[in-house]
């Protein structure tokens, strides 16, 4: 029987932990889509106090997600989410803002508009302080 050396054992290891860490790689790039294994993009814009995030793949989109700006101002308030192809959402009140989550799995037509908007609540209404879209 043939026994691997010491410092074969240990490039063999290697090489093993070296392709576990690139299949991690891979997974973290893109997933695979149901559709037929096309890279999902991550389109993502930020202002101030709202960031959207859509993960599509061309036209056909996973989901959009709005949420506060981290790196912006502490606020209170909620987020809301609007587009030319679904219904207005508004989230929950609260510092920090919960997310707003519209799962959409399904193809939108091109010049689909996705947008989050921030709103501070200021006395006793809201002030909008951001808006921004993502344009598919």
């Amino acid at each position: 029987m043939n026994r691997l050396s010491s410092k074969e054992s240990t490039m063999s290891k290697l090489r093993l932990a070296l392709a576990v860490l690139c299949a991690f790689a891979a997974l973290a790039a893109g997933t695979a889509s149901a559709a037929g294994g096309e890279r999902v993009l991550n389109s993502q814009k930020c202002v101030e106090y709202v960031c959207i995030s859509v993960i599509h793949s061309g036209l056909l989109v996973e989901k959009v997600e709005v949420y506060q700006n981290g790196r912006g101002p502490s606020w209170y308030g909620h987020v809301g989410f609007t587009s030319n192809v679904e219904p207005h959402v508004v989230g929950a009140d609260g510092n920090p803002v919960p997310w707003v989550v519209i799962q959409f799995d399904r193809r939108v037509r091109k010049g689909t508009d996705f947008c989050g908007e921030a709103w501070v609540k200021e006395g006793g209404g809201y002030e909008r302080r951001g808006q921004l879209c993502v344009h598919l």
